[in-house]
């Protein structure tokens, strides 16, 4: 039988997860290529401050807290070297302070290397959340933090990025290509942006050739035109208006899960009064064109609105959000193929985006 009926031969079955293995495959050309974004989040906003550095029983790693949630499941990846302790049980212990909920806890292996774990908050946003040397330890007992990722989420069957420093995107620390491993082949994928996601889970996707963009990012430096809102003894909250780089979805303030922030937790604080700001956060505004930020008196310089458009000069904050309507950019895609039996499919990049595609296997 000639050779190019033999490649013809077999059925095309679909695919999908992040990395995929599939046996009995016939060489052929991948069909049907999809590939849908993700952005990942570094809850650890303080992560400058805590790695490279060696915590002992008195010394612990802080975490700073506001931006996480009450009845919320999150994995954490934890990096630890050069530890030395001197029980022979007890390592490093991962703990969640609650204002008056019981605290929680997590221990860490003894050993040096990379561990992930879950964890769930109770019933209200933690107070305080550390990483140090667990009790039963002396106080020459140590370790050094290499890296901390906290993601929001049950990362327990996914794979976590190797590291993350505020808000990442798919291909975005590769300079927005993306790369598609089959086997030992790379072939690689230049997009016009990073593949983005939302909590909600609305993204960006590769179909065909056409790149359909439902997420969108902007950063706020103090340049846009803010004015205050409403103030009380220890927050201010600021109106951004006129934005017409956003396209937005409607209902925003009521759906926190459409918009990620770097700095600053979603919020609903568009509907509070001055009484009822408690804390810090943002949303978009009522009329879709810009946002409402609510930020603690105590991070400003002066306590007006040209403090706050300084603090965001030195503090440019990172907001990503769902368009209101989808954007298509074309896309050359090339020919992606398939070997002969088994194929490992994934990519190489730092997020990994989700791939479904046609495959032909023997029949």
């Amino acid at each position: 039988m000639p050779r190019e009926l033999l490649i013809m031969q077999g059925k095309y079955k679909t695919v999908e997860g992040t990395e995929i293995s599939i046996e009995n495959c016939v060489k052929a050309k991948v069909k049907d290529l999809v590939v849908e974004g993700k952005t990942c989040q570094n809850l650890v906003s303080n992560l400058d401050e805590l790695v490279g550095k060696v915590y002992t029983r008195d010394t612990v790693a802080i975490i700073d807290s506001t931006l996480f949630k009450a009845n919320t499941t999150y994995t954490a990846m934890v990096a630890i070297s050069e530890s030395s302790y001197s029980s022979e049980k007890y390592g490093a212990i991962f703990s969640v302070f609650y204002p008056t909920l019981t605290n929680g806890y997590r221990d860490i292996s003894l050993k040096d290397g990379t561990f992930k774990l879950t964890f769930s908050t109770k019933g209200e946003i933690p107070s305080k959340i550390q990483l140090g040397v667990q009790y039963g330890n002396s106080n020459t007992s140590s370790f050094k933090l290499d890296n901390l990722v906290i993601l929001e989420g049950d990362y327990t069957n996914i794979d976590l990025p190797n590291n993350i420093d505020g808000i990442e995107s798919v291909a975005e620390r590769e300079n927005n290509i993306l790369s598609v491993k089959i086997n030992d082949n790379t072939t690689p994928l230049n997009l016009p942006i990073p593949l983005r996601s939302l909590p909600n889970g609305v993204a960006d996707t590769i179909e065909g050739n056409k790149l359909v963009q439902r997420v969108g990012k902007v950063i706020l430096d103090g340049t846009e035109n803010w004015a205050l809102r409403v103030s009380n003894d220890d927050y201010l909250v600021f109106n951004c208006s006129g934005l017409s780089i956003l396209k937005t979805s409607t209902n925003y303030g009521k759906s926190p899960s459409k918009m990620i922030c770097k700095q600053f937790a979603p919020s609903n604080i568009y509907s509070m009064d001055s009484t009822a700001i408690t804390k810090e956060g943002i949303c978009l505004r009522e009329s879709g064109t810009g946002f409402i930020l609510s930020i603690s008196k105590n991070k400003l310089d002066t306590q007006n609105l040209v403090g706050f458009k300084s603090y965001l000069k030195s503090n440019p904050v990172t907001v990503t959000y769902e368009l209101d309507s989808q954007i298509i950019h074309s896309l050359e895609i090339p020919s992606i193929s398939t070997t002969k039996g088994t194929n490992i499919i994934t990519t190489d990049n730092n997020i990994k985006p989700k791939l479904s595609m046609k495959v032909k296997v023997k029949k």
